[in-house]
């Protein structure tokens, strides 16, 4: 039995129109094929990626799951892929892979990371090797898993249906008549955006296509928020701050923070950020450094936008110990309820 996983790759420079062929042989025969998709192939939403990468490989799954296979011959196959308009229509739809049986799913899981795997390794090596610049992640999105029997078909594999709903930040149904003002008397004060803002922001935008950077920079937001931040409240400290080493960042939170001369308080005085926030960053802060060493690190969309949210109550909450009343409307509720 054949498996085959697609991907629609961002513009990669050195494919002309004869395709490119990775073997790999061993066990289940595994090959990754890097070809343009003919122009009839092309979509809209392609938006100048004309690169298709196809990871395929060779195995034959157990009895139970080759009747599961049976029975899904009868129901689908998958469209358009191959350039073969007799494959371009769908019969029926194929199941959802959480509605298959568990030993389906297991088996399915493993194809597909095992072909996922050798893609993106072998785009990267193949840019890497070839000199070429381009995006972090080579990849822009899956076009298809499907399976075969006969080297004539493909059917589509079922695959997980999930549905992304992501929170905002709050911001205001109607911008408040004093924000304008607010703004015009600090820039008029010399002020601008505190690098740490503007570095959550880089990561924040980051989040999504490239996690890994987006951690890194929502540390670095927080390092360089509290470093610009007790510089501020402590000018004759500034070239320690600047030029030496700096301790942790949870205990510059937990230990320096309250010993600085804040120009404001809440209802407990200068007080750390709760410990759900210090908890969050420390993680975070492990799979920084996990990161940087070159050490396998386990980073989830859910992880990183907690760091991130905590990284923006930290920033807010700095805000308000220099001076800026307004930035308590900025920090999360669940933090603001920890701190009073």
């Amino acid at each position: 039995m054949h498996f085959k996983l697609d991907y629609l790759l961002r513009q990669t420079a050195y494919i002309d129109e004869k395709p490119l062929k990775f073997s790999y042989g061993g066990l289940h025969h595994v090959t990754v094929l890097l070809r343009r998709l003919p122009k009839e192939n092309l979509k809209p939403s392609y938006a100048g990626s004309n690169i298709l990468c196809s990871a395929t490989s060779s195995q034959e799954p157990s009895h139970k799951i080759t009747s599961i296979f049976d029975d899904l011959a009868k129901v689908g196959v998958t469209s358009g892929l191959t350039g073969d308009s007799k494959t371009s229509k769908v019969r029926a739809s194929v199941p959802a892979r959480t509605e298959m049986p568990v030993e389906f799913q297991s088996f399915a899981q493993r194809v597909e990371s095992k072909l996922g795997d050798f893609a993106e390794r072998t785009v990267r090596v193949f840019r890497w090797r070839s000199g070429e610049l381009g995006h972090h992640n080579p990849i822009r999105y899956v076009l298809g898993f499907s399976w075969q029997r006969d080297r004539r078909t493909w059917r589509a594999m079922p695959v997980d249906i999930t549905l992304g709903i992501e929170a905002s930040f709050p911001v205001w149904k109607k911008l408040p008549s004093e924000i304008p003002q607010c703004v015009a008397e600090l820039v008029r004060g010399g002020a601008d955006e505190p690098i740490g803002h503007v570095l959550f922001r880089e990561a924040w935008d980051q989040r999504h296509e490239n996690p890994r950077s987006a951690l890194i920079l929502g540390i670095a937001a927080a390092e360089t928020g509290f470093k610009q931040f007790a510089a501020f409240l402590v000018p004759e400290a500034r070239w320690l701050l600047e030029e030496l080493p700096s301790p942790p960042l949870v205990r510059m939170l937990t230990e320096f923070l309250p010993m600085l001369p804040c120009k404001a308080q809440i209802k407990k005085g200068v007080v750390p950020p709760p410990k759900n926030i210090l908890d969050t960053i420390k993680k975070g802060v492990d799979i920084r450094n996990q990161v940087i060493h070159g050490k396998p690190a386990t980073l989830d969309r859910e992880m990183l936008r907690d760091l991130l949210g905590a990284v923006r109550d930290v920033l807010y909450l700095l805000d308000l110990y220099s001076g800026q009343l307004w930035a308590q409307h900025y920090i999360s509720h669940k933090t603001k309820e920890a701190l009073c």
